[in-house]
């Protein structure tokens, strides 16, 4: 048997012994398509380990939903205070000048009077 051999058959037998550990996925993160809206009490802001924001927002039924932030929402949700009932609207995206760039995507935030 050659020394190849041995290591693939010491290979598979690593591969036996051990199990990946499960990373519980976090299904609160909500994607918001174009034309589609998001009507909720604003609880807070936080950051991800990655530095990126992301907005926590309890819907009536209670359910809590996670939207990431972009450049356009963080303009909008600067000015939203925990507490606040919002509106999220997804406006259609906005091709970039630059070939290599995901479009902009473009929301207006609406605050209950």
């Amino acid at each position: 048997m050659s020394s190849s051999q041995k290591s693939l058959g010491q290979k598979k037998e690593d591969e036996n012994r051990w199990k990946l550990i499960d990373i519980p996925k976090d299904d609160s993160f909500l994607s918001l398509e174009v034309g589609k809206e998001l009507i909720g009490r604003f609880v807070c802001a936080k950051t991800n380990f990655f530095g990126r924001v992301y907005y926590i927002i309890e819907k009536d039924n209670g359910e809590i939903v996670k939207l990431n932030d972009t450049t356009n929402l963080h303009k909008w949700m600067e000015n939203v205070k925990p507490g606040d009932m919002i509106k999220i609207v997804h406006e259609e995206d906005r091709i970039s000048p630059q070939p290599d760039r995901n479009p902009l995507q473009l929301y207006k935030v609406y605050r209950m009077k």
